[in-house]
C-alpha cells in the first residue's frame, strides 16, 4: 500500500468515514502517486505546498487528506469560496483569504493557528 494511516500521529487523526478512506487511498494508488514519510508528532504544523503545477493539485491534496484521514487546515484565495461552494470548501477545511492586502496575509496565519488550538 502506498498510503496509510499510519503515518498520521493518533492525535492528528480525522473522522472521515471508512468508504472515503478506502476510495480516497485506491484513487491515490491508481494515479501512481505515494505519499513517503509520517508527519510528525508537533502540537502545531504549518505546511506549505507550492507551486501550483497543475488543477489537478487541489484534486491529489484532498484524496491524500481523505486518504491519511488527517485533520487539516487549508488556505484559499476567497474568490473560490462563492455562494454555493462556500459550504463544501469549509468542510473540507478551507479557510478564505483575501489576497488584496499581503503584508496581513502572515497575522491572519497567526490568528487561524491560534484560533485551531
Amino acid at each position: 500500500m502506498r498510503i496509510s494511516e499510519n503515518q498520521i500521529p493518533k492525535r492528528l487523526r480525522g473522522s472521515r468515514s471508512k468508504l472515503l478512506r478506502k476510495i480516497s487511498r485506491s484513487l491515490i494508488n491508481i494515479s501512481g502517486w505515494s505519499i513517503k514519510g509520517a508527519i510528525p508528532d508537533e502540537e502545531r504544523i504549518v505546511l506549505i505546498a507550492a507551486p501550483h503545477t497543475s488543477n489537478w493539485d487541489f484534486i491529489l491534496a484532498m484524496l491524500a487528506i481523505f486518504g491519511l484521514n488527517i485533520k487539516v487546515k487549508w488556505l484559499g484565495k476567497h474568490s473560490i469560496f462563492k455562494p454555493g461552494f462556500k459550504f463544501f470548501f469549509e468542510w473540507l477545511g478551507g479557510i478564505p483569504v483575501y489576497r488584496d492586502n499581503p503584508s496581513s496575509l502572515i497575522e491572519n496565519v497567526v490568528n487561524i493557528v491560534k484560533k485551531e488550538r
